[in-house]
């Protein structure tokens, strides 16, 4: 066998195993292919097949007939070397995509798959031309929107919206070109002139009308629903019903909808107060965010949590909820102590100068701050004895930049001369005092002698 024949009879058309089975049925796409590759004609293939014992072969008028721009019609691109099966489903996008590839019309392209062998062919009418859009309209694109696999299939208000967007034409004019087409199964016309920009932005993710789009594949959750409330200024459940009319079906129950609470817009709103961002479902809730919810909200912070899990949060603190708030429980959760974001999180380390700066931002002792976030199911807190009261500067004194709020000077790391310098200066205390307090605080590493 010649190394031409190893190849003619090599499944992949590489001259190695697995190789055709010479009872094997060889399609005419097949021996397009294997020609183009050994660079014969197909006929010359066809006759070799027959010389080695395949029997199962194309005609040699079938073979004859082999057009230069058959290959293109069944799928392979200098990008994509994928090719169709003559049993494979040919879906509508890949006609119009080959009718797109080689200047032929959607119709040429359907009867010459037939004429190949194909079978699972989209039916009914085809137009003669094409236009640029017309692949936008049938093919899934990069914002996730589905593809239409043939003229019988249901063509949703939500995919008109999508193709509109991306082809910057109105929805009407993707109705009337899917209509030429030969879709049937369409939403009514009137329906599609009735669509405004605030459809478009309710399937919008950012809700602003631009990608990505709401995923299909997913449910459209409560929070969503919430802030699209809030921005079209609309009921939640207003907001699904139109969903549902788009043509999405992955929505949650509806009477699940008709629960949700004016409040819950605030708990979901990263800066609780209702507006954008807000909180991903995806993302961990930190404690912090429920203290302070439930603060603004004036609703025990275990309702908040509640509340939160019911909206398709899953990733939220477990224990440490108290059944009422304490006033300052916000600012000592909050890393800088002001009750916001960012918060200290339940397994984070928190150290002995947060401690201290919350018992002086709050006139509170350091050991009823360290009990309370004990409580609020804080557990790699300061060990040992705390000092009973503080001084007015003791939290400016172990804060890094001697402003009493955080970053914090570690207990553990080199205290550095200047450090105790500049907080004396700045407090009017003298070198000495800074270093004892510190050292009090159970600062180890410090400069002996902060004058020299």
């Amino acid at each position: 066998m010649s190394e031409d024949d190893l190849r003619i009879v090599s499944a992949d058309l590489d001259g190695e195993s697995p190789w055709l089975e010479t009872g094997e049925p060889v399609s005419l796409i097949r021996l397009l292919r294997t020609a183009e590759a050994v660079e014969l004609s197909p006929v010359q293939v066809r006759d070799r097949l027959a010389e080695l014992g395949y029997t199962r072969i194309p005609d040699r008028t079938a073979a004859e007939a082999g057009q230069p721009d058959d290959l293109l019609l069944a799928g392979a691109t200098p990008e994509d070397d994928h090719w169709l099966d003559t049993d494979d489903e040919v879906d509508l996008g890949h006609v119009v995509r080959a009718a797109e590839r080689t200047g032929r019309s959607p119709a040429y392209v359907r009867d010459r798959l037939a004429e190949l062998g194909f079978t699972g062919l989209p039916q009914g009418g085809l137009p003669e031309t094409l236009e640029p859009e017309d692949l936008a309209l049938v093919e899934s694109g990069p914002d996730g929107g589905g593809a239409l696999s043939g003229v019988d299939d249901e063509v949703a208000l939500i995919h008109l919206l999508r193709v509109a967007s991306r082809t910057g034409r109105s929805p009407v004019l993707a109705y009337d070109r899917l209509v030429a087409l030969g879709f049937t199964d369409l939403p009514s016309r009137n329906d599609v002139e009735a669509l405004t920009p605030d459809d478009l932005r309710i399937v919008s993710v950012g809700l602003d009308g631009r990608l990505p789009w709401l995923n299909e594949d997913e449910t459209v959750t409560l929070v969503h629903l919430l802030a699209a409330g809030v921005a079209m200024k609309r009921p939640p459940v207003e907001v699904y019903d139109r969903l549902a009319e788009l043509g999405l079906d992955n929505l949650p129950f509806r009477g699940r909808v008709e629960t949700l609470r004016t409040s819950d817009v605030r708990i979901i709103s990263a800066g609780l107060d209702g507006r954008f961002p807000w909180l991903d479902t995806n993302a961990e809730i930190p404690l912090g965010h429920i203290l302070r919810a439930a603060e603004q909200t004036d609703i025990p912070p275990v309702y908040v949590h509640n509340r939160l899990a019911i909206l398709g949060y899953t990733d939220l603190p477990q224990g440490g909820l108290p059944e009422k708030l304490e006033p300052g429980d916000a600012r000592i959760t909050s890393r800088d102590l002001n009750g916001e974001a960012p918060w200290l999180e339940v397994y984070d380390e928190v150290s002995l100068p947060h401690v201290l700066g919350a018992a002086s931002a709050l006139e509170r002792s350091p050991a009823s701050v360290r009990d309370r976030l004990a409580l609020l199911g804080y557990a790699d807190l300061p060990q040992g004895e705390l000092p009973e009261t503080l001084e007015p500067d003791d939290a400016q004194i172990v804060s890094r930049d001697l402003n009493g709020g955080y970053p914090w000077r570690a207990v553990d790391q080199q205290v550095p001369p200047n450090h105790v310098l500049e907080a004396a200066e700045k407090t009017g205390r003298s070198p000495e005092y800074v270093r004892d307090r510190l050292a009090a605080f159970g600062y180890t590493a410090l400069p002996q002698d902060p004058l020299q």
